[in-house]
């Protein structure tokens, strides 16, 4: 087994999406690997682990596990107190990207486990800074990190510091309203909750290709140039009911097929409920985009309030999409009925990657709408007339990739 060295960490963590998924905070190192505590040399059966330290009065635990896979990283050197600045560079070490078996020569993983409140799990790489004895090796993983191998459609071009898992960039923008978008992989992840409102019951495991998803809402003034934009070809979106809001408020009332007809406009989709909660919750299926614990807003906010898009920066999912759990209600292109769960639970997993929703409706013309739980969850639902131009539902887009 690789040898372990153990180290206890608190911080206030964002989770973004990079590579993988990148923090976006600074991990200050409270109780480190200890400069006379080495790593230890593995045995062939277990590696001999040090943990040390204690976390701050009150702090959330979490723990730092780097296994030491990199000659060039002496773990001894390390004292408390040392800072690791997750983004593009750190004090200690450079983050470039998802730890993935043989992808990136000389770098040392990073596993990332808050097993309360929020109970997350992630991975990263790490290099020690570039010098004259690795700075190539540096400058070559940087560059294959960053190397396209995957096409855009039409409109979409490549976000500036974007990186890219698996061929695909993490972020695109669309070169006509300018949206960004933010990579959700490919992969397993669950829908619904065993408890909690009925009709998101059960839980259910099922698998979705990989997609684009809108960072924020539609907003006032991308709605507006679009309505411009595509009279001339015959499509007309009615006007919002906020319409004289800012050009940063997300657009509001208008009805689903306005909402479909936009999004077609620039070459995207209403996000399914399946993948507007992945979204949301991630692979792991958390309570809300911030994991599994309250909300701690740096300023005071109400379930009804809506404001301009990414007003809250604590509202973001592990994959950087603002605004899932508070902000507008959000329009989704799936039909909506109080037992789908409980159906597509009787369905063979197998036949349930890529769900779109039920083949009908609990009643007339009613849309899954997702957002605006009273406790923030994500995986609460309701269902709306499509024709309702109701003053809190706005709506995102997606940009689904050819299937494998």
């Amino acid at each position: 087994m690789t040898p372990r060295g153990h180290c206890e960490i608190h911080a206030s963590v964002c989770w973004a999406f990079r590579g993988v998924f990148v923090v976006t905070a600074i991990l200050v190192l409270v109780a480190g690997c200890a400069r006379s505590t080495p790593v230890q040399e593995a045995s062939s059966n277990a590696s001999d682990a040090h943990a040390v330290g204690d976390s701050a009065r009150g702090a959330t635990k979490e723990t730092l596990v780097a296994e030491s896979v990199a000659p060039t990283i002496d773990w001894t050197k390390h004292a408390p107190g040392d800072i690791f600045e997750a983004v593009e560079s750190a004090a200690n070490y450079q983050i470039i990207g998802h730890s993935t078996a043989g992808r990136v020569a000389n770098a040392t993983p990073f596993e990332i486990e808050a097993s309360s409140p929020v109970g997350i799990t992630a991975s990263f790489v790490a290099v020690a800074p570039a010098s004259s004895s690795n700075a190539a090796s540096l400058s070559e993983a940087k560059t294959e990190l960053r190397k396209p191998n995957a096409s855009l459609p039409s409109g979409f071009v490549i976000s500036p510091n974007a990186e890219l898992f698996d061929g695909a960039p993490t972020r695109i923008r669309h070169s006509v309203d300018g949206s960004e978008f933010a990579l959700v992989p490919e992969g397993v992840f669950t829908l619904g909750a065993n408890s909690g409102p009925t009709n998101a019951q059960p839980v259910i495991t099922m698998t979705l290709d990989a997609f684009y998803i809108g960072v924020t809402e539609v907003r006032v003034g991308q709605y507006m140039d679009a309505k411009k934009r595509i009279a001339a070809k015959g499509i007309l979106l009615s006007d919002p009911t906020n319409l004289v809001s800012s050009p940063d408020h997300p657009v509001l009332g208008v009805p689903w097929i306005d909402a479909k007809n936009y999004a077609a406009s620039i070459g995207c989709e209403l996000p399914t409920e399946s993948q507007w909660e992945k979204a949301a919750r991630g692979p792991g299926g958390f309570v809300s985009p911030w994991g599994n614990s309250r909300p701690l807003w740096t300023e005071l906010r109400t379930i009804e309030q809506i404001d301009v898009v990414q007003r809250h920066p604590e509202d973001r999912s592990m994959f950087g999409v603002y605004d899932l759990a508070g902000n507008a209600l959000e329009w989704t292109a799936d039909l909506y009925h109080d037992d789908a769960f409980k159906s597509l639970a009787q369905v063979p997993f197998e036949r349930r990657r890529n769900w779109t929703g039920p083949k009908s409706s609990s009643g007339a013309s009613l849309r899954v709408v997702k957002g605006g739980d009273d406790h923030w969850r994500a995986f609460a639902r309701r269902g709306v007339r499509m024709t309702d131009k109701h003053p809190q539902i706005g709506f995102r887009v997606v940009l689904n990739l050819p299937t494998k």
